[in-house]
């Protein structure tokens, strides 16, 4: 998806009484580099070798209202497959090392969402979004704290996921990773010293006894933004989670 002026996005936000918001990842040109593969980080457990993710202009989000942002014609392509169905022992982090991908909410507030298509092949699952605090300040940039998990599940369209940070941070963020790092205290407050947040990663585990096992997920990632919740277009008002 192509990303939309800021001001543009302020002003229609404005207009339609929402507050800010904004797409940051989209997946078009700019935005090549912006997830790693699943295989890519040592905190990866638990799947099999031949993963892969990368930019594809095989799917892109059709569900981005005119008031949230503007379609394009790309998505992230992730594929790879589970070894097991215990969290405890699989864990895919697909990082972005990348200070550029900043949350773009000036005020750090509302939440962040994606948009998501998946077949289903292989049951349902977990995603997380992990975020730094304060990247862009001198010894800040190990500070992280984690979205609580949401399960998704297959269909034929894209669906929307959106985490609040007022109640959806994770207040028990030491447990939520299979990687030891400087994790923070469970509540999101942006940059610590007014510095804007950045992304850290997209997270996916499987659910015990319901994920499937060495068969392929082909899940593609789009629109990931900060701000206020989208209103796809085939939603509701107010729903997190468009089926």
């Amino acid at each position: 998806m192509k990303v939309k002026n800021l001001f543009a996005a302020a002003l229609c936000a404005s207009i339609a009484g929402s507050g800010f918001a904004a797409v940051d990842l989209s997946f078009e040109a700019a935005d090549t580099n912006l997830l790693n593969g699943p295989g890519f980080s040592g905190s990866t457990i638990g799947i099999e070798a031949g993963s892969s993710g990368a930019p594809s202009a095989t799917q892109s989000n059709d569900q981005l209202s005119p008031g949230d942002g503007t379609q394009g014609t790309q998505s992230q392509e992730i594929v790879f497959q589970w070894s097991t169905d215990d969290p405890a022992t699989s864990f895919i982090r697909m990082t972005d090392f990348s200070d550029r991908h900043l949350l773009s909410d000036p005020a750090d507030t509302g939440g962040v969402g994606l948009y998501y298509l998946y077949d289903g092949a292989a049951g349902d699952m977990e995603i997380n979004i992990g975020l730094r605090e304060d990247p862009t300040s001198s010894g800040d940039n190990e500070v992280y704290e984690n979205m609580v998990w949401k399960t998704i599940s297959g269909g034929p369209n894209w669906q929307y996921l959106y985490w609040d940070f007022a109640t959806e941070t994770d207040s028990n963020a030491s447990t939520s990773w299979a990687i030891s790092i400087a994790l923070g205290d469970g509540v999101y407050d942006g940059g610590d010293v007014g510095d804007a947040a950045a992304y850290e990663g997209v997270f996916l585990r499987p659910i015990l006894g319901t994920t499937a096992t060495l068969t392929n997920v082909n899940l593609f990632l789009d629109d990931i933004h900060s701000g206020t919740q989208h209103t796809p277009l085939n939603s509701t008002v107010g729903e997190w989670e468009m089926y």
